[in-house]
Formats: structure tokens, C-alpha cells, sequence
């Protein structure tokens, strides 16, 4: 996984090191973060919960580099060293299991022109219907590499009509055993029509082939062949009010039979209220088509209703409800919940943060329901321009109709992060 993101930055970079330099722009920002934390219940099991007291050391650099006008590069890459009291087995001491990257990379060779680069590194869940919790990294969690590569060229046909025409790599890898490996080709082309000042449409024409690393569950993650047709636009309606809208098919050709065919769609509005320019209700439906490392393609569909306010006090609310179906697979997981979240500065120095989650799935067909709560305070206090610490509580719950997958967890965290 490493390896693949030392060749996208050496990639990058040697393709264009004969350029010569018009200007210059590199900035670095060293860091290192302590964290210290009493966890209640470190394998989130149903009863005889199991304690312990993790140090976390966690070095980081953020990194922005341009040594000329035909490339831009950055990296946020941190390693997060943890080490735990009672269960030593549990410690995290390797690159390889203590790396996050996220890196983006862009270069212009030639006019229009343009080949993006992107490889993240970071710990998502095994699987979502099992006992999960971002704060606990040895349950249900793996390492998990993504990298992108994508030439493409924008070419513009009149003032008003241009194209998009280019190629896209993905290779997705994760550490656990459980999930599939697997590598995606697409090829696109994008035709975009500007109406007016306020409304634009696109027509987009895509091939994507997935090809997995191994077919372990034999009829549900196989290699197929995708077309994709899509239509889309985008309204201005007022200056504080905009609408945008997609409508697409796909049509899925594997080599074992059984083809798939799906539509999707999406509409999205947003509106800023004149009351206070930082004030917006956001509204939208969408329906995608993904791939899962575990059960194949679904079909994934969320309705979102977003409320933001506040320059000083700053208020998040997100209602959501969400519906995944799984095309090869006999499964259907079903979810609608709450987001919300509170920061407000108690004096020059202090910084209070509260956010909470309120969520009910569903997963078919066994029918397991689940009621998942989280909720989390911290107070940051700026000790110096560089030098901040901070104190934490979270609580995380999940109640399921099957109680053995039943948790309660409560983490407790003293912290301290220097920017150098």
C-alpha cells in the first residue's frame, strides 16, 4: 500500500522536474500531538467489558508544494502510535498500522491538459453491521489504501459548449482478509452546454470495468463491464437559491450472466437565507451505484435535509435517511438518523465543542434493528500560538434487537498538540 504512494508522488514529480520554474511554493507544517485516554470498554462486548489507559503519539506533517505553474502537490500524513496499559498485544507501533495519508497531486503538461493524482490511507470498518466505533481501532476495523490516477483533457467547441474527454484508475486494497481487493478502469466523455448565466447542462458517457483481486463469495463480487448515460443540470435561481438535478442508467455486463440493469438519480437545492449571511437549508435526494468489498454492487439512495448557522455560535444539524440494496447479494441496509453539532468560543482561548448523533437501522433480511447514539464534549484551550490541550468525553451505545451485538462505551481523553 505504501508502495503506491511513494510511486504516485515519484510519478508525478519526474514528469515534470524538466519544467522550469516560474515560480515557487512550498510550505510545511510539522506537528506532533500526546493524547492520553481511559476507554471502558476496548472490544465493545455486550458484558464483561474489558478497560485499559492508551497513550496515543501522534507526528504529522502538512505539506504544500508547487515548484512550478504546471504542478501542485499536498500532503496531510500523520502516524498515530498507540500503546495500551493492561493489553500490550494491542499496541500500534508499525507505519503500516498507524498511517493516515491523504494526498492530492495535479499536473498541467500541456494547455488543457490536466492529470490528477490522489491516494488516501486510512482505518475504515470491516463490515457496518457489526460493532463499530471510530475511537476503537482494534474492532471491526482495517487499514485501507485508495489511490487514483486520472489523465483527462478539457477542450472547449464554441463560447458556450465545451468537452471533458480522459481516463480514471482506481486501485482499492485493505489489510483484513474479509474484504476484496480490487482495481477499476473508466473512460469518459462529457459534454457541457452553458444555457445562460444561470442554467447549465452536461450529457456524460462513461465505461467502467471492475475487476476484483480474488472471488471468494463466487456470485456476488465478479468482474463485470459497465455503460453509464447521464444527463444533468444546474439553475441559479436566485443569487441565494440554487437547484441542480442528474438523472443516469447503468448497465451491468458480467462474465458469469445474470446482467444488471439500474437507474439513478439525484436533486440537491440550496438556499442561504438574507437574515444572516451565514445561514443556509440545504435539501437533497441521491441515488448511486457503488461497490462494496464485502457484498458486491448496490445501490445506494439518501435523502439529506441540512441546516448550518452562526459566525461566532456555530450550529450543524443534518436529518438524513438512507437506503443501500445490493444488487448480487441478499441484503438491504436501511438507516435514518440525526446529525448535529455545537462550537462556541467561552472566551479568547477556550474553544467548547459538543456534537451528538441520534441514528435507527435496519438490516434485511434477518431484521436486526439497531439504535445507535453518540455523543461527545471537548474544550480546547489555546495555551500559545503553537501549544493547544484539550479535555474530551464520549459516549458511544448501540442497542440491537440481537443482544450479543449490544455495546456501551465511554472514553474519557486528556490531549496536547504542538504546530511547529
Amino acid at each position: 500500500m505504501m508502495k503506491k504512494f511513494i510511486c504516485s508522488c515519484v510519478l508525478i514529480l519526474s514528469l515534470f522536474a524538466y519544467i522550469n520554474t516560474s515560480f515557487a511554493k512550498f510550505n510545511i507544517v510539522p506537528q506532533i500531538a500526546l493524547r492520553e485516554e481511559y476507554n471502558d470498554n476496548i472490544f465493545l462486548t455486550a458484558s464483561d467489558k474489558e478497560h485499559d489507559y492508551i497513550s496515543v503519539i501522534s507526528p504529522g506533517l502538512l505539506l504544500e508544494y508547487s515548484p512550478n505553474s504546471a504542478l501542485d502537490l499536498s500532503l496531510d500524513y500523520a502516524l498515530n502510535f498507540r500503546f495500551y496499559s493492561r493489553n500490550g498485544n494491542l499496541n500500534n507501533t508499525s507505519i503500516k498500522e498507524t498511517q493516515n495519508i491523504i494526498f492530492k497531486g495535479q499536473a498541467r503538461p500541456v494547455k488543457r491538459v490536466f492529470i490528477d493524482v490522489t491516494d488516501t490511507y486510512s482505518k475504515v470498518p470491516i463490515d457496518v453491521r457489526r460493532r463499530v466505533s471510530s475511537e476503537n481501532v482494534s474492532v471491526n476495523m482495517t487499514e485501507n489504501n485508495v489511490f487514483t490516477i486520472s489523465p483527462y483533457t478539457i477542450l472547449p467547441l464554441s463560447s458556450t459548449l465545451s468537452t471533458r474527454l480522459g481516463y480514471k484508475y482506481d486501485n482499492t486494497s485493505y489489510s483484513s482478509d474479509q474484504n476484496t481487493d480490487s482495481e477499476r478502469h473508466s473512460a469518459f466523455l462529457t459534454l457541457n452546454k452553458k444555457f445562460s448565466s444561470k442554467l447549465n447542462g452536461e450529457i456524460t458517457y462513461t465505461y467502467y470495468k471492475y475487476i476484483p483481486e480474488s472471488e471468494t463469495n463466487s456470485d456476488v463480487i465478479k468482474d463485470y463491464n459497465s455503460h453509464r448515460g447521464t444527463m444533468a443540470a444546474s439553475y441559479q435561481i436566485t443569487p441565494d437559491f440554487s437547484v441542480n438535478g442528474e438523472i443516469g442508467k447503468a448497465k451491468y455486463n458480467y462474465k458469469s450472466g445474470r446482467d444488471l440493469e439500474a437507474d439513478f438519480w439525484n436533486i440537491n437545492s440550496d438556499y442561504r437565507f438574507r437574515i444572516t449571511e451565514s445561514t443556509s437549508l440545504t435539501a437533497g435526494y441521491s441515488t448511486s451505484l457503488k461497490d462494496s468489498s464485502t457484498s458486491g454492487v448496490y445501490k445506494g439512495r439518501r435523502f439529506d435535509v441540512i441546516f448550518k448557522t452562526g459566525k461566532v455560535l456555530k450550529l450543524s444539524v443534518d436529518s438524513y435517511h438512507s437506503t443501500d440494496k445490493y444488487l448480487r447479494a441478499d441484503r438491504e441496509d436501511r438507516a435514518y438518523g440525526i446529525t448535529a453539532s455545537i462550537m462556541q468560543p467561552l472566551t479568547p482561548k477556550i474553544n467548547l465543542l459538543i456534537d451528538g448523533l441520534w441514528e435507527r437501522q435496519k438490516f434485511l433480511p434477518k431484521e436486526e434493528k439497531i439504535r445507535r447514539y453518540n455523543a461527545g464534549i471537548n474544550l480546547d484551550y489555546r495555551i500559545t500560538q503553537k501549544i493547544t490541550a484539550g479535555l474530551g468525553y464520549r459516549n458511544n451505545n448501540r442497542n440491537s434487537s440481537t443482544d450479543t451485538k449490544d455495546f456501551t462505551n465511554n472514553i474519557i481523553s486528556l490531549q496536547a498538540k504542538l504546530v511547529f
